[in-house]
């Protein structure tokens, strides 16, 4: 419910805010402490206690309690990190809070984090039975749990051996209390050597029925129903299971309807887990629903089937994954960074059901590798939905069949737009491959008859995805020839790079990109294409790859990514540099698909009057408008030395842009509104004395704009110290009326908050955002910007800090993509004498200057 807002020394802060959980006022759950001295020695006696099972035989109402986790007593030796090695299940509503994972700092100081490790559980352990034995009793006494299927008995099957359960009937889980797992190390759940397939050795369900299932192990499982649930801010490694290593969500193939709605995974760092099935490190499966998988670092995790990063597979409609570094992902299959797929039927007669639309934006994709089809990114029969795949970087991934970027199978209706796809490479040694190269940036293929067959007469015969705004450069298509791939440059290879953007396997048709860059010119030339010019990105990173025979198996082909003669984390900078010539040559998204207001980084798009092509809109460092009022010390001197950029004679008065030289009787010609209000000296700036709004009034602006002041006193006491942008709408007297429409962007000094608020005709006002924690004195410079996309941004002394989106949410501002006035607005309480404030250097006007 609150967010932890760091600044350093020098100022800067975090600017998305850390989620990290902190108590204040209108947040007071119950609370159940774990660890040393704390009232409870175990996590699930904790858990128990909040979902109203402290005493089993007398249960009473759960309390939507908070547990938080400390270390675990220090055992020197045998547990000197504090570790705990339990595997909790969560059936109510409950958060479960740690205080980090713990580290070790550069000096080599260390800190203590809360870790749970599942190695306690599996094999004939007396963890292991009571672990069992727990699970019997929230079945038959507690109330039990939905979406596991039941077998002729009526006992649930129950995967054992994750190191977090999260088990929920239908409707207990609500946005009302989110239930949550944040700050944990999660390690150690595992398969511990038993098979991946149900029905065979190990694991019983209760005690005395006889084994159905065997060692699941993974991270966390979240078995269904479990709507709104929160899994954050954890760092979880090393774990391995089937379906996924890290994060399951769901089970495939599960013959119960299944729900998982509204889940949040998010600010994670997800490295090297493994799964034996259908996912490496996140397994999304059939029902759940509009799941968002945001801001996690997933790095190094593998797979045996698809998806090494994160694997969609089955409907699961509405999903989002967004602003995740996926990079070194591994699947031994297809998908190596993401796979989206469609649930293969019982029947193959039948034409899957497909993945649901899924929009995957603002995501770094880099460095993965896949044997089969789709090294970043691939869709298997994920059916006729929108598909939304922008702003991302999908980088140096590997492919041994095709697309090394992006592979495309029975998805007809994906969008691929804003992205920056480079250095992507094919090498045509995959099992299904015929030696031959395939494309290495974006590969689609011919639908499949089930599909085919559901789409209107006249489409193509393969999935089409819509092309635009896209930089395809040096992307590799290698041939197998035998004894190594020739075509991407390896070392010993004289034969011509082969330059492979997209293409249509098998041939069956042709793609058709427009406002492009490409490395080579692709079918009919489209005049919106720019080819064969280097995209001019900050820096490049080049990988290469090793091909080997295993010996055991001579015909097949092994391949391996290796990073040389760099360090790991320098994996180049694909930004583009000021002068590249991506830059304003691009389409408005708006106008083919859907508006986009940001890129990669979420700076606003567009920039500097035009589109750029690729993941990244390039922009300016705030401000980069004029000082519209300002002053020096000897106006005649000014005057004999400056030609004037405008003039306006009124009397002797001259205006001289961007600084103005006038009198004080001058304002009513250069501003409007609440003149009284103010007192305005070119020597000393601009002074408040009471509540009122001014308005510059010589230039109405066009649609991309910015305001700022720099403050020479900061009242104590005010609730507005605002600026105005985008204002329309004023009376005749230059006053806010019920025609007025505009933005406010607040500093209230009074809590230390930033507001961003949108009026409406008929005074109607909302709140977008608001940013707190902040202190404004004098000298500070106070900006904001206002896009043509919707897009609001806040500036402290031309550091970003904070962004609101008008163009969306529940009362969107439907004037944000209209010009208009800037202007200032101070306001007090009636009740409180105005203290005064003060300020220089107004300044603003249409971006860029």
């Amino acid at each position: 419910p609150y967010q932890l807002t760091i600044v350093s020394n020098n100022g800067q802060r975090s600017v998305n805010g850390l989620t990290i959980h902190v108590l204040g006022a209108g947040y007071d759950p119950p609370i159940y402490e774990v660890g040393v001295g704390k009232a409870y020695a175990k996590i699930q006696d904790a858990i128990d206690a909040a979902a109203g099972y402290a005493d089993p035989l007398n249960p009473v109402a759960p309390e939507d309690g908070l547990v938080v986790v400390y270390p675990d007593a220090q055992i020197p030796f045998t547990n000197p990190l504090g570790i705990w090695f339990e595997n909790p299940v969560i059936y109510a509503p409950v958060k479960l809070q740690g205080i980090g994972p713990g580290g070790i700092y550069t000096d080599g100081t260390g800190v203590l984090g809360s870790v749970l490790d599942g190695r306690a559980l599996g094999g004939d352990t007396a963890y292991t039975t009571e672990w069992r034995t727990l699970m019997g009793d929230i079945w038959l006494n507690r109330g039990g749990w939905d979406g596991s299927p039941v077998d002729g008995d009526g006992l649930p099957r129950i995967y054992e051996g994750p190191v977090v359960t999260v088990l929920a009937s239908d409707g207990e889980f609500t946005p009302a209390f989110q239930a949550s797992v944040d700050g944990f190390a999660i390690q150690g759940g595992n398969q511990q050597g038993f098979p991946n397939n149900i029905n065979k050795i190990g694991g019983g369900r209760i005690p005395g029925v006889p084994a159905q299932v065997v060692v699941q192990g993974g991270g966390v499982f979240v078995n269904g129903f479990a709507s709104d649930l929160r899994v954050t801010n954890n760092l979880i490694q090393g774990n391995g299971g089937g379906y996924a290593g890290a994060i399951r969500l769901g089970t495939p193939d599960t013959p119960v309807t299944v729900v998982n709605e509204d889940i949040f995974i998010g600010h994670n760092r997800i490295l090297a887990n493994g799964g034996t099935n259908l996912a490496g490190a996140v397994g999304v499966f059939t029902g759940t629903v509009s799941y968002e998988i945001a801001y996690n670092d997933l790095c190094g995790n593998f797979s045996v089937e698809y998806g090494g990063g994160i694997s969609h597979y089955g409907y699961s409609p509405g999903g989002s994954i967004h602003h995740n570094r996926i990079y070194f992902n591994r699947s031994y299959d297809e998908g190596g960074g993401i796979m989206i797929a469609g649930e293969l039927p019982p029947d193959p007669t039948i034409l899957s059901q497909g993945a649901g639309p899924v929009d995957i934006h603002a995501n770094l994709i880099q460095g993965n590798l896949s044997n089969d089809d789709g090294g970043g990114l691939r869709f298997l029969m994920a059916g006729n939905y929108p598909f939304n795949v922008y702003n991302n970087m999908i980088v140096n991934n590997v492919s041994t069949h095709m697309g090394g970027g992006i592979s495309i199978n029975d998805a007809p209706d994906v969008r691929i737009y804003n992205n920056t796809i480079m250095k992507n490479i094919t090498t045509a040694t995959a099992m299904t491959s015929d030696g031959l190269a395939e494309p290495a940036g974006l590969a689609t293929s011919p639908n499949s008859a089930l599909l085919q067959a559901t789409l209107p007469t006249e489409s193509p015969s393969f999935s089409d995805p819509l092309l635009f705004n896209n930089i395809f450069w040096d992307n590799r298509a290698g041939t197998w020839v035998g004894d190594g791939v020739a075509g991407i440059g390896l070392d010993g290879d004289l034969s011509p790079i082969f330059y492979w953007d997209m293409g249509v396997s098998g041939g069956p048709g042709m793609l058709s990109p427009t406002y492009s860059l490409l490395q080579v010119a692709y079918g009919a030339a489209d005049p919106t294409n720019l080819v064969g010019v280097n995209p001019l990105v900050m820096a490049e990173y080049d990988l290469t790859i090793r091909v080997f025979p295993w010996r055991a198996a001579p015909n097949f082909i092994g391949t391996d990514i290796v990073a040389v003669d760099v360090p790991p984390n320098l994996m180049g900078d694909y930004h583009l540099t000021a002068d590249s010539p991506a830059i304003n040559i691009g389409a408005n998204p708006a106008s083919m698909i859907a508006a986009l207001n940001r890129d990669y980084d979420g700076q606003p798009r567009p920039s500097q009057g035009g589109f750029e092509i690729g993941a990244d809109e390039t922009g300016q460092a705030f401000p980069s408008t004029p000082i519209l009022f300002g002053w020096v010390a000897d106006v005649q001197a000014a005057d004999a030395t400056r030609e004037p950029s405008s003039t306006n004679d009124v009397g002797d008065y001259v205006i001289y842009l961007p600084l103005v030289f006038r009198n004080p009787d001058m304002s009513a010609y250069l501003w409007g509104g609440e003149l009284g209000s103010f007192d305005i000296d070119p020597a000393t700036g601009i002074q408040v004395r009471d509540s009122g709004m001014i308005y510059w009034k010589t230039n109405l602006f066009d649609t991309d704009q910015e305001a700022y002041f720099t403050f020479t006193a900061v009242s104590a006491t005010a609730v507005h110290q605002d600026l105005l942008l985008k204002v329309n709408g004023l009376t005749t007297d230059g006053l806010i009326g019920p025609d007025t429409y505009l933005i406010d962007v607040g500093y209230d000094a009074t809590d230390g908050s930033v507001l961003v608020m949108s009026l409406s005709p008929g005074g109607v006002w909302h709140e977008h955002a608001i940013f707190g924690g902040l202190s404004f004195a004098p000298g500070d410079t106070f900006g904001a910007r206002a896009t043509s996309g919707g897009l609001v941004e806040v500036y402290m002394n031309g550091l970003l800090i904070g962004q609101a989106d008008l163009s969306t949410g529940d009362n969107p501002w439907p004037y944000y993509a209209e010009g208009g006035l800037i202007g200032l607005w101070f306001e007090w309480p009636d009740s409180i004498t105005p203290d005064g404030a003060s300020l220089i250097e107004f300044g603003g006007g249409t971006m860029p200057w």
